[in-house]
């Protein structure tokens, strides 16, 4: 696996994780203790946002770390891969 195919793949996630246009908002059910929730409410308070935006951001950022760790697994494994290869 080339630099460019590794270049194919990065931007393929990435407009995945990052696309936003004309996304339309599903509405889902989420069971967290009464605590958590408070504290849910309690950082959505301080960020001046709804719920919804908070746990919204908070799973693009988690999206992200994931998305960036699993690039630099494929960058190492094409690595390794050319390297076998020749």
């Amino acid at each position: 696996m080339g630099k460019f195919t590794f270049k194919l793949i990065k931007d393929i996630i990435r407009d995945i994780i990052f696309s936003r246009k004309g996304d339309s908002m599903a509405k889902i059910l989420v069971t967290m203790p009464d605590e958590f929730l408070n504290k849910v409410d309690g950082l959505a308070d301080n960020e001046r946002c709804s719920r919804s935006e908070l746990i919204r951001e908070a799973l693009r950022n988690y999206m992200r770390r994931v998305s960036k760790q699993q690039l630099k697994n494929a960058s190492r494994n094409a690595e390794i891969l050319e390297n076998i290869l020749g």
